[in-house]
């Protein structure tokens, strides 16, 4: 496989991996695991006796939108590894035990589902070479980050869809819009302006119906 082809496949499982996340942080169970667990204050003493290596939901949130990992097996490990923290040091019949369990099966129901699905569809694409993956042009990633950072979000959508005068990036064409998060285009009057977050950035009233905290539109020039 080329670079380009597993640079955009990783990409698109990282993209996927912040999605399952957006998720699991809004499940009725997950909010004893959206911090790091306060030891002091819980006085419990023995905690990184037992747990050596500690890990919450907002620290994966960060490292996601940090870029911090380069594959999203990382961010699946570092999931699993919170739940996995939590039964190891709280006995079996306690309530955040409990929560433990659920959220991590409901965790590797929509891993499977969506990031492991699509890292599949990936490698067959890539095999039969009907449908390679364009490169994302870092100029583009970089406003994409801008603009939902200018908003508050700091999670991608599940799925992005790059017009076909720039770069197709997910499956699916400029008709099917509405099953779409995100309709995005590189505006090249940003060229000289790559950190620009507000100025060349608006939303797309098109595709703003389908989920209006998760559409986006770099405008055309």
């Amino acid at each position: 496989m080329s670079g380009t082809k597993y640079h955009d496949r990783v990409l698109g499982g990282l993209l996927r991996a912040a999605n399952v996340l957006r998720k699991l942080v809004k499940h009725r169970d997950a909010w004893p695991f959206l911090k790091p667990v306060d030891v002091a204050s819980l006085g419990l003493d023995d905690y990184h006796t037992i747990v050596k290596e500690p890990m919450d939901l907002g620290t994966v949130k960060t490292r996601l939108q940090n870029q911090e990992y380069d594959h999203p097996d990382k961010a699946q490990t570092d999931i699993a590894l919170v739940f996995n923290n939590c039964l190891a040091y709280n006995p079996q019949e306690h309530d955040v035990s409990r929560m433990a369990k659920t959220l991590k099966e409901y965790f590797e129901q929509l891993w499977v589902e969506d990031v492991s699905s699509f890292m599949e569809d990936a490698n067959e694409d890539s095999a039969r070479r009907k449908r390679p993956l364009a490169l994302l042009d870092p100029r583009m990633l970089t406003q994409l980050h801008g603009l939902y950072r200018l908003h508050g979000l700091y999670l991608f959508p599940a799925r992005i869809f790059f017009c076909e005068t720039t770069f197709i990036f997910a499956k699916g064409d400029q008709k099917l819009i509405e099953q779409h998060t995100a309709l995005l285009t590189f505006d090249p009057r940003a060229e000289n302006e790559p950190n620009s977050t507000q100025r060349f950035l608006t939303f797309d009233p098109r595709v703003q119906k389908t989920n209006q905290q998760h559409t986006a539109l770099l405008t055309d020039p």
